[in-house]
């Protein structure tokens, strides 16, 4: 459902719950209807290029997901409900107008890859560093970000952050 520039999804994408992988990625989507939770064996999902300004609080509910994509819309915030998706490998929320992360990303055990690029983020939580699947961390182009001594080691320049 790509590039077709539809504004709303309808509620009953929740039964469609043997779906793997689900991109709807380029269109006009503004919010997503809560029984997106319902798709319980969405392993990955391509939100980016849209207008998505929240995730629906039972977001935190698909068992199976491990790459999310919501690069290129309107998120101010990264949901707390994020830290409930034990299976996330990878998360793209480059840019968005994301201001705050949460601390609650350093819950996810299984997050290899952070992609934060060109947001707002004025700090990164020092709560990171103990994530040790944390392999790749993208934060360039959020101006005057703070980062901890331990996380700017870890992630050298021209390995992992690209400043």
């Amino acid at each position: 459902v790509t590039g077709v520039q539809t504004c709303d999804l309808p509620i009953w994408i929740g039964s469609l719950g043997c779906i793997r992988e689900l991109s709807l990625r380029q269109n006009q989507i503004g919010s997503l209807p809560e029984t997106i939770s319902q798709l319980s064996e969405l392993i990955e999902l391509d939100l980016s290029v849209n207008r998505l300004t929240r995730l629906p609080v039972s977001f935190g509910q698909l068992p199976k997901l491990e790459k999310l994509y919501l690069s290129s819309n309107l998120l101010s915030s990264i949901s707390e409900s994020i830290a409930l998706l034990g299976n996330l490998v990878k998360l793209d929320a480059s840019y968005n107008n994301i201001r705050t992360v949460p601390e609650s990303l350093a819950k996810l055990e299984q997050l290899a890859e952070l992609h934060l690029s060109c947001n707002r983020i004025a700090r990164i939580p020092e709560s990171l560093e103990n994530n040790k699947a944390l392999k790749t961390l993208y934060l360039y182009g959020n101006d005057n970000m703070r980062i901890s001594d331990t996380l700017r080691r870890r992630f050298k320049v021209g390995r992992n952050i690209p400043w």
